[in-house]
């Protein structure tokens, strides 16, 4: 299965061995920035110029949360490789990480000066590394909710982060 979202503020999810849109999202009232697949990919999470994040329940067709508590377009989701919480990044500088049981924001993480771009988790889930548009990779540990580390050292804007 294959997701496209548009300014339409719709989401048409495709058979693409059919080259077929089998069904259309809809429910934001605003453009859908971000569009990611939960790890068994029968959930969607799509984030919004709204300022929320939807989750969508693939196999029934309906929205099962609807996340609130940014003040910005939300334009980054992403889920952690054990699929405990979804980090949403929004123009406002701040990222949530929502447990993605309870649907409730667990933690906000502060101290970039520009938007981020991009969210990272390393592969036991605990490490997240946001990278933004002041040039700074800011590392966390979700243990404490501490920045364990700030990384400047690009001459230019960066434009991607991952882990090993």
């Amino acid at each position: 299965m294959l997701a496209s979202a548009s300014d339409g503020r719709t989401l048409c999810l495709w058979d693409p061995t059919i080259d077929i849109c089998i069904a259309t999202l809809e429910g934001h009232s605003r453009t859908v920035y971000e569009v990611v697949f939960f790890a068994d990919s029968k959930v969607l999470a799509l984030a919004s110029a709204d300022k929320i994040i939807q989750l969508w329940d693939l196999t029934t067709g309906i929205c099962i949360a609807t996340l609130e508590g940014h003040s910005n377009w939300v334009r980054v989701v992403v889920f952690s490789p054990d699929s405990k919480v979804l980090a949403s990044a929004s123009t406002g500088k701040t990222i949530c990480l929502w447990d993605t049981t309870t649907g409730i924001c667990s933690a906000t993480l502060k101290g970039h000066s520009d938007y981020v771009q991009e969210v990272a988790f390393s592969s036991d889930s605990k490490v997240p590394a946001l990278l933004s548009d002041d040039g700074t990779i800011h590392v966390w540990d979700l243990t404490t909710d501490i920045c364990i580390a700030t990384l400047e050292s690009h001459s230019s804007l960066v434009q991607v982060v991952a882990f090993c």
